[in-house]
């Protein structure tokens, strides 16, 4: 075995140049390394080795980097809690532009550090930008399920979907994206029930008040309201 070390300090060539031209052409993959790393002895001057030769190859990695999915191969494949591993988040963040993207860094994160700190208030950021931006209410519901969970952008893109619904099957879909109890459920749930009332009591014909009915809310009083108005077309004569 080569002692790595010795050659770089008495050649006066640096470590890494050694193991750049050392490494054959087509040489070990991260992969290789990271199976020879886990099948040496603890401690050994193998695993030692091959744990420098895969903080060069994860870093070749990071310095290739175009895209968050790269970003994201490059995290996991860096050594664990390794410098290597902290400069290729620093790089996926950098290259964050969703709501999404962002998340993903946050849950890829080491819970409690640093890195997942800054992962969320960037995730933060860009929701609270997707969320002015979405002039539609697809968009606007889609602004809300990337929001943080339990978090003000949530309930602001809550809002901002309820503004866009003008038929009570909208503000069902926007209940369906929300958990029970939660303010946003509470704000969706009375947006569901104020169209919900509306359009049983501007329905006219027995089909509009069957559809009324059927959009209601499951045991709401617009529900029992629209039944009776059913049931006022089957008044015997």
């Amino acid at each position: 075995m080569i002692d790595i070390d010795r050659m770089a300090l008495e050649e006066g060539i640096s470590k890494e140049e050694i193991i750049r031209l050392l490494l054959p052409v087509h040489g070990p993959t991260i992969e290789d390394v990271c199976e020879i790393y886990g099948s040496a002895m603890q401690g050994s001057d193998e695993q030692e080795h091959a744990l420098f030769i895969w903080q060069i190859l994860s870093n070749e990695q990071i310095n290739n980097v175009r895209t968050v999915e790269d970003a994201c191969q490059a995290y996991h494949d860096a050594p664990w809690k390794s410098e290597e591993q902290k400069r290729a988040i620093n790089v996926w963040l950098s290259l964050c532009s969703k709501a999404k993207d962002a998340f993903m860094v946050y849950n890829a994160a080491p819970c409690n550090s640093e890195e997942q700190r800054e992962a969320m208030a960037l995730w933060r950021k860009l929701s609270n930008e997707e969320i002015d931006a979405a002039s539609t209410f697809e968009a606007s519901c889609e602004a809300f399920c990337d929001a943080p969970w339990k978090t003000g952008e949530q309930i602001k893109g809550m809002k901002k979907a309820l503004s866009f619904c003008i038929f009570s099957t909208q503000a069902r879909i926007a209940h369906g994206y929300t958990t029970e109890g939660r303010e946003e459920e509470v704000l969706a749930m009375a947006r569901w029930r104020e169209l919900s009332a509306k359009e049983v009591a501007h329905a006219n014909t027995l089909d509009l008040v069957r559809e009324a009915y059927k959009n209601a809310p499951d045991r709401s009083k617009e529900k029992r309201l629209a039944l009776a108005k059913i049931a006022s077309w089957y008044k015997k004569e």
